[in-house]
């Protein structure tokens, strides 16, 4: 439906005086986006076949997880960024499209309601020991010189763990509904690197 509705639109732009001489052609349709900043985000996107036309039987889905704000950890707390966050993240895509499958006989307000309660239980018995352990280990194994000197602004008076546990926490903010629960994350990590 929603691929038909926008080549309707695009259709009808291009009858237009003002926009006839631009060519408008559907390239990709996202399923999901989770966005910070235009250099911070993770989509979930369905990509068209060479022609530009779409086949319906032939979706293929490819995750983009694409985080610059990570460039500045070492390369090691970088991947446990990236194993942990696009985990939590795929899960949570991948509830929300099954409950959009579903929704045939659910309304519109309740789907969100059901993925925000996944979304705490996958938190709360997940995520939450996932990060708990992680940090712990990255704050026993790396110091402040496995940071990469050549960046452009060095975070020498820091650790990795710090970096690690406010990037994960600044894409965790995301979810506007989970606030408190990652308010409550952050003060448990920055506890365990005795900040707090």
């Amino acid at each position: 439906d929603t691929r038909l509705y926008i080549k309707v639109i695009l259709e009808h732009l291009q009858l237009k005086d003002l926009t006839s001489t631009i060519c408008l052609e559907l390239k990709s349709i996202y399923h999901c986006l989770w966005w910070f900043d235009d250099k911070n985000y993770c989509e979930f996107r369905i990509w068209s076949n060479a022609k530009g036309q779409i086949d319906d039987n032939n979706d293929e889905e490819e995750t983009i997880f694409d985080w610059n704000m990570i460039v500045y950890l070492p390369r090691v707390v970088q991947d446990y960024f990236e194993t942990i966050m696009i985990g939590f993240a795929r899960s949570i895509y991948d509830r929300l499209r099954d409950e959009y499958k579903e929704a045939t006989s659910v309304t519109q307000t309740n789907l969100p309601v059901k993925v925000l309660e996944y979304c705490r239980g996958l938190f709360t018995d997940e995520l939450y020991q996932q990060l708990m352990s992680i940090t712990n280990k990255i704050e026993r194994k790396l110091t402040k010189s496995d940071f990469d000197l050549t960046l452009p602004t060095p975070l020498s008076s820091t650790s990795p763990a710090l970096e690690f546990v406010k990037s994960v926490c600044c894409l965790l903010f995301l979810l506007h509904d989970m606030h408190d629960d990652v308010m409550n994350l952050r003060r448990d990590l920055l506890k365990l690197l005795k900040l707090s």
